[in-house]
């Protein structure tokens, strides 16, 4: 569990525990508050990281030789009914004409990306609500010594749609075709061989080549992060008047929160040269934070205890993580605040 700041709960601490609480009777008979205010925060963060990363699932084989199963982003290369007699396999298949055949071959590939990119959105502001409750304990001409408690509900909504460029390791297989003629193959309606056949002899010994560009891989497409927090914070404040009406407040204490997250994607991983890679997944998670706040308020109170305030707020809170096939995206709440409006009545 990550611990709370030092100055927060030193803060909470000395306002708890060193002022005895002497004269139970508020100004006025008013020792209950109770208020509802917007909470909108700002410069709350989310960061997606590790993009980009992309492990091939297709096996293409060893290095070298033939008579054995090969498979590919855009095809495949697999021992026929015949063993693969006289190096040959009528067992094969392949998606574009256009870009795979090469001269007298036909190529087929395999992607490998390392990921490491990073984004992040800001997405200001996100509004949301708090319901009150300040008892006053103890209460003096200068001065009015509260215990409060608030509940607090805000929506997080994070998109991120930037394109991203990053490392690319492409390695090729190329085959021979010796003189045949290869069918017909798109996108749309790729070649597949059978088992079985007969049908065009491919050669099934590769020539290999691999190369690695820094910048060849695009990363287009969508990731989301929409997170529920739910707050209930606990401290002491200290209220202090000006005039009849108007009067600051401070206050500090302990931050409990329960967010709740859902992490999604949609996107394609497009190297330099070969077919785009699509991809789309979501993963959600619950997790129990524990931090600290500090605010510091403003209120204007009218007859028969109605008033206004408002203010501003600072609230630390661990950063809420979710994980995705190696993605991570992360909710950084240390680095929010949050301006505060409301009313209230005493009574």
């Amino acid at each position: 569990m990550n611990a709370l700041p030092p100055g927060l709960l030193t803060l909470g601490l000395v306002a708890a525990f060193g002022l005895a609480p002497t004269d139970l009777h508020a100004s006025e008979g008013q020792r209950h508050r109770i208020g509802i205010n917007t909470r909108i925060a700002f410069r709350v963060e989310a960061t997606f990281r590790n993009l980009g990363e992309y492990r091939s699932p297709m096996n293409p084989g060893p290095e070298r030789g033939g008579g054995t199963d090969r498979f590919y982003e855009d095809g495949f290369v697999r021992v026929d009914a015949s063993g693969n007699a006289d190096g040959g396999t009528w067992y094969w298949g392949y998606e574009d004409s256009e870009r795979q055949v090469v001269g007298d071959t036909v190529q087929m590939q395999v992607l490998e990306a390392p990921g490491g990119l990073t984004s992040s959105v800001h997405d200001d502001p996100h509004a949301g609500v708090e319901l009150r409750y300040g008892y006053v304990w103890r209460s003096d001409p200068r001065a009015l010594w509260l215990l409060e408690a608030a509940l607090g509900w805000t929506e997080f909504d994070f998109t991120d749609r930037r394109t991203l460029t990053g490392p690319a390791r492409r390695t090729v297989d190329t085959f021979p075709l010796d003189g045949v003629v290869p069918p017909w193959a798109a996108p749309a309606e790729p070649y597949s061989g059978s088992f079985a056949g007969p049908g065009p002899i491919l050669g099934d010994a590769p020539i290999r080549t691999s190369e690695t560009r820094p910048d060849g891989l695009v990363l287009e497409g969508e990731r989301r992060l929409r997170t529920s927090l739910g707050t209930l914070r606990l401290g002491p404040a200290v209220e202090v008047p000006w005039t009849e009406q108007w009067s600051a407040q401070f206050g500090a204490g302990l931050a409990l929160a329960l967010a709740d997250g859902e992490f999604t994607r949609s996107e394609t991983l497009s190297p330099w040269a070969g077919p785009p890679v699509r991809r789309s997944g979501g993963t959600s998670d619950t997790e129990f934070l524990v931090g600290a706040y500090a605010e510091g308020l403003v209120h204007v109170t009218w007859p028969r205890g109605f008033g206004l305030f408002a203010g501003a707020q600072y609230q630390y809170l661990p950063d809420f993580r979710q994980a995705l096939e190696g993605q991570e995206a992360v909710v950084r709440f240390s680095r929010g605040f949050f301006l505060i409006a409301g009313l209230r009545y005493g009574f």
